[in-house]
């Protein structure tokens, strides 16, 4: 199955509750299916994919766009 996740800011790093629970529910969803993140960051001025080892291991994928 594929799953699609909008976020109104990025969880990476997860270095905060928030951020970490967000990060480790995908990181479980993506297990067993294909989950693409989409999340704007106000830190970037372009379009951003992680691809972290170890998110990539289980298919989680997130880009960032820049705040507008």
């Amino acid at each position: 199955m594929r799953i699609v996740d909008l976020s109104m800011f990025s969880y990476l790093p997860p270095d905060t509750g928030g951020k970490m629970g967000i990060y480790h529910r995908l990181k479980d969803l993506s297990k067993n299916n294909d989950v693409y993140s989409f999340a704007i960051n106000s830190e970037f001025d372009e379009v951003v994919l992680y691809r972290y080892d170890k998110i990539n291991e289980h298919g989680l994928e997130l880009y960032i766009y820049p705040a507008p």
